[in-house]
């Protein structure tokens, strides 16, 4: 039996049905105590149908852990992690690049209404503050395949959302300029863009 199969064979239990209710009932927030193990992930990942979860655990590890389950169980495509934006903690103001990308797509799935995410996080990541979607529409810049750009405005608008020049790309946050050549690492993608 692969792991991957276990929460379709899971969901024929009939206490998952009541479950089910209850998490798409209208107050929609429940809480399970006495599951060990990875029993929680894998009664997540079977309770789960096309519905958007957000999950909080008490820390990182253990959010991490539970990260981990559901996505063996279930696969990447809907799970999403929302770290703390910082390397340890944000008493010492260390940003973690990696960090900003994973938590970006996390808010991206938990403000995108047609999303049936499972979102996982631990509390010291939902005390930091999150854009507003008009300050994140104000400090974003859509650009198209064919569009004619001035290098000089691009750089400007980079500039004002503090982005780094740099020769060679390698991590969010960092811009090339090389004539009419521009490539940008954003916080919302994996890779730079040219």
């Amino acid at each position: 039996m692969e792991i991957s199969t276990l929460p379709a064979t899971f969901a024929g239990h009939n206490s998952l049905g009541v479950i089910k209710k209850w998490t798409q009932s209208p107050e929609g927030n429940v809480t399970l105590k006495g599951l060990s193990g990875s029993a929680a992930a894998l009664l997540a990942a079977a309770a789960s149908d096309k519905v958007k979860h957000l999950f909080i655990l008490e820390d990182k590890e253990e959010a991490a852990y539970f990260y981990h389950d559901l996505v063996q169980l279930s696969g990447e495509e809907r799970i999403f992690f929302l770290p703390s934006t910082y390397k340890r903690s944000p008493e010492f103001g260390q940003p973690d690049s990696n960090n900003t990308i994973l938590r970006t797509e996390a808010l991206e799935q938990l403000q995108n209404t047609d999303s049936s995410a499972l979102v996982v996080t631990h509390s010291e990541a939902l005390m930091e503050k999150v854009p507003t979607r008009t300050e994140l529409t104000g400090q974003s810049m859509t650009i198209k395949t064919g569009d004619n750009l001035d290098p000089a405005f691009v750089e400007d608008f980079l500039q004002e959302l503090s982005f780094q020049r740099v020769d060679f790309v390698y991590e969010p946050g960092q811009y090339s300029l090389r004539g009419s050549i521009i490539d940008i690492f954003s916080f919302s993608n994996e890779d730079p863009v040219r």
